[in-house]
Protein backbone atom coordinates (compact mmCIF):
# COMPACT_ATOMS: atom_id res chain seq x y z
CA UNK A 1 0.00 0.00 0.00
CA UNK A 2 2.89 2.35 0.70
CA UNK A 3 4.27 1.71 -2.77
CA UNK A 4 0.87 2.51 -4.28
CA UNK A 5 0.69 5.64 -2.12
CA UNK A 6 4.15 6.69 -3.30
CA UNK A 7 2.95 6.47 -6.90
CA UNK A 8 -0.47 8.02 -6.34
CA UNK A 9 -1.65 9.97 -9.43
CA UNK A 10 1.22 8.49 -11.46
CA UNK A 11 -0.64 5.63 -13.08
CA UNK A 12 -0.82 2.01 -12.06
CA UNK A 13 1.76 -0.42 -10.73
CA UNK A 14 1.74 -3.99 -11.96
CA UNK A 15 1.55 -6.88 -9.52
CA UNK A 16 4.99 -8.15 -10.51
CA UNK A 17 6.54 -4.77 -9.81
CA UNK A 18 4.81 -4.55 -6.43
CA UNK A 19 5.95 -8.08 -5.64
CA UNK A 20 9.59 -7.24 -6.36
CA UNK A 21 9.59 -3.91 -4.53
CA UNK A 22 7.84 -5.36 -1.49
CA UNK A 23 9.76 -8.65 -1.58
CA UNK A 24 6.42 -10.47 -1.36
CA UNK A 25 5.71 -13.67 -3.31
CA UNK A 26 3.54 -12.74 -6.29
CA UNK A 27 0.80 -15.33 -5.61
CA UNK A 28 0.43 -14.20 -2.01
CA UNK A 29 0.48 -10.54 -3.01
CA UNK A 30 -2.29 -11.14 -5.54
CA UNK A 31 -4.44 -12.62 -2.78
CA UNK A 32 -3.87 -9.51 -0.65
CA UNK A 33 -4.55 -7.20 -3.58
CA UNK A 34 -7.83 -8.99 -4.30
CA UNK A 35 -8.96 -8.45 -0.71
CA UNK A 36 -7.94 -4.78 -0.83
CA UNK A 37 -9.82 -4.42 -4.12
CA UNK A 38 -12.97 -6.03 -2.72
CA UNK A 39 -12.91 -3.69 0.26
CA UNK A 40 -12.52 -0.66 -2.01
CA UNK A 41 -9.07 0.49 -0.94
CA UNK A 42 -7.50 -0.12 -4.34
CA UNK A 43 -8.61 -0.32 -7.96
CA UNK A 44 -7.29 -2.55 -10.69
CA UNK A 45 -7.05 -2.02 -14.41
CA UNK A 46 -6.86 -4.97 -16.79
CA UNK A 47 -4.71 -5.39 -19.85
CA UNK A 48 -1.06 -5.08 -20.83
CA UNK A 49 -0.80 -1.67 -19.24
CA UNK A 50 -2.99 -2.68 -16.31
CA UNK A 51 -2.13 -2.79 -12.67
CA UNK A 52 -3.20 -1.43 -9.32
CA UNK A 53 -3.69 2.00 -7.81
CA UNK A 54 -5.19 3.48 -4.67
CA UNK A 55 -8.89 4.20 -4.90
CA UNK A 56 -8.49 7.47 -2.99
CA UNK A 57 -5.68 9.80 -1.88
CA UNK A 58 -3.13 8.43 0.60
CA UNK A 59 -4.15 10.99 3.21
CA UNK A 60 -7.64 9.46 3.18
CA UNK A 61 -6.59 5.86 3.86
CA UNK A 62 -5.57 4.85 7.36
CA UNK A 63 -3.46 1.95 8.50
CA UNK A 64 -6.47 0.90 10.56
CA UNK A 65 -8.57 0.53 7.39
CA UNK A 66 -5.90 -1.60 5.75
CA UNK A 67 -5.54 -3.87 8.77
CA UNK A 68 -9.32 -4.19 9.07
CA UNK A 69 -9.56 -5.08 5.37
CA UNK A 70 -6.89 -7.75 5.55
CA UNK A 71 -7.44 -9.13 9.04
CA UNK A 72 -11.16 -8.52 9.56
CA UNK A 73 -12.81 -6.74 12.47
CA UNK A 74 -11.11 -6.60 15.83
CA UNK A 75 -11.94 -9.44 18.17
CA UNK A 76 -14.48 -7.90 20.53
CA UNK A 77 -15.02 -11.15 22.43
CA UNK A 78 -11.64 -10.85 24.12
CA UNK A 79 -11.66 -12.08 27.68
CA UNK A 80 -10.11 -9.48 29.97
CA UNK A 81 -8.35 -10.41 33.20
CA UNK A 82 -10.63 -10.46 36.22
CA UNK A 83 -8.47 -7.92 38.06
CA UNK A 84 -9.96 -4.46 37.40
CA UNK A 85 -6.59 -2.64 37.43
CA UNK A 86 -5.09 -5.02 34.87
CA UNK A 87 -8.28 -4.87 32.82
CA UNK A 88 -7.98 -1.07 32.69
CA UNK A 89 -4.39 -1.39 31.48
CA UNK A 90 -5.52 -3.68 28.67
CA UNK A 91 -8.27 -1.27 27.68
CA UNK A 92 -5.86 1.68 27.67
CA UNK A 93 -3.40 -0.28 25.56
CA UNK A 94 -6.12 -1.15 23.04
CA UNK A 95 -7.16 2.51 22.79
CA UNK A 96 -3.55 3.62 22.36
CA UNK A 97 -2.97 1.07 19.62
CA UNK A 98 -6.19 2.05 17.85
CA UNK A 99 -5.05 5.67 17.98
CA UNK A 100 -1.64 4.84 16.48
CA UNK A 101 -3.26 2.86 13.66
CA UNK A 102 -5.28 5.92 12.60
CA UNK A 103 -2.14 7.17 10.84
CA UNK A 104 -2.71 7.77 7.13
CA UNK A 105 -0.64 6.40 4.29
CA UNK A 106 0.51 9.98 3.59
CA UNK A 107 1.78 10.31 7.17
CA UNK A 108 3.56 6.96 6.88
CA UNK A 109 5.23 8.12 3.67
CA UNK A 110 6.37 11.29 5.43
CA UNK A 111 7.81 9.22 8.28
CA UNK A 112 9.64 6.99 5.80
CA UNK A 113 11.13 10.04 4.06
CA UNK A 114 12.48 11.29 7.40
CA UNK A 115 14.02 7.89 8.11
CA UNK A 116 15.54 7.70 4.64
CA UNK A 117 17.09 11.16 5.07
CA UNK A 118 18.59 10.16 8.42
CA UNK A 119 20.05 6.98 6.94
CA UNK A 120 21.52 8.90 4.02
CA UNK A 121 23.01 11.48 6.37
CA UNK A 122 24.82 8.89 8.50
CA UNK A 123 26.19 6.78 5.66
Amino acid sequence: MLELALHFNQGVLQGGELSKKGDIPKNYLEQLLNVLKKTGLIQSLRGNKGGYKLSRPPENISLSEIIHSLEGPANTSYSYPKNDAIKQCYIKAEHALASVFQISLRELLNEQEKIDKQLTFYI
